[in-house]
Formats: C-alpha cells, sequence, structure tokens
C-alpha cells in the first residue's frame, strides 16, 4: 500500500495535473480511489466494496472529497515519517530495501505539512 502512495504523491509533486486509480486491498477494507489533480486542486472519488465494521454505508454517504493539492500532499509527509523511521529502526537501509531511498527523497520534497498529524516527526 505505501508503493500507491508514494507513485501517487509523486506523480501529484511531479505532474501539474494527472490522474491514477488506486485499488487498496487489505484484511480490514477494499476500495477504490479514483483520483484526479489539477489547477491546485485534487478529487477523489472513493468506492467502498467492504469495510471491517460494516460501515461502507456511511462511507458512500461521502465517497467524493476535495482539497488543495499542496495540503494533501503535505498530509502524507508524517505517515511516511512513521513508516520510514519504522523500517529505519527494523535495519532496512537503501542497499536492503528497494525503494527505500525513493521513499526518503520523497518525504524530503515535500513542502510543508499536514494539519491532521501534529506530532513530532521521528526523523
Amino acid at each position: 500500500m505505501v508503493d500507491d502512495i508514494v507513485d501517487l504523491v509523486e506523480d501529484m509533486v511531479r505532474e501539474t495535473m494527472g490522474h491514477r486509480m488506486i485499488h487498496w486491498p487489505s484484511n480490514t477494507f477494499a476500495s477504490t480511489w479514483n483520483v484526479k489533480w489539477q489547477d491546485g486542486k485534487v478529487m477523489i472519488n472513493a468506492t467502498w466494496e467492504c469495510v471491517l465494521g460494516k460501515t461502507e454505508g456511511l462511507l458512500a454517504e461521502r465517497s467524493m472529497i476535495a482539497a488543495e493539492l499542496a495540503q494533501f500532499v503535505g498530509e502524507w509527509r508524517r505517515p511516511l515519517e512513521v513508516i520510514l523511521a519504522a523500517l529505519e529502526r527494523a535495519g532496512y537501509r537503501d542497499d536492503n530495501l528497494r525503494g527505500l531511498s525513493r521513499m526518503q527523497d520523497l518525504v524530503k520534497g515535500i513542502e510543508g505539512t499536514g494539519i491532521l498529524y501534529t506530532e513530532p516527526s521521528p526523523m
């Protein structure tokens, strides 16, 4: 799932407009995000197939969101920092985990931070 986020955020940082469809399969939810961005805005239309707790109906009521692109990208910085810190504590490095340096570079390139995660960075 992290690879999907890295791909999405890299595209959003690199391209002023674009589209990506992400299928999120996990043991607690299954969803498809249809993501489009342009003119500094991002729109996500989500389809929720299965969610732990049977909350698909509630999520379907708010299946579309819109946000400022910079803010949306900034919200991913802290979760990616947490993932990087955990991987590094577990002993992973650039030479033994494909994509680690790519994620590190992406986090360094994200300007600003989101408003949802206010804890200090572990890095």
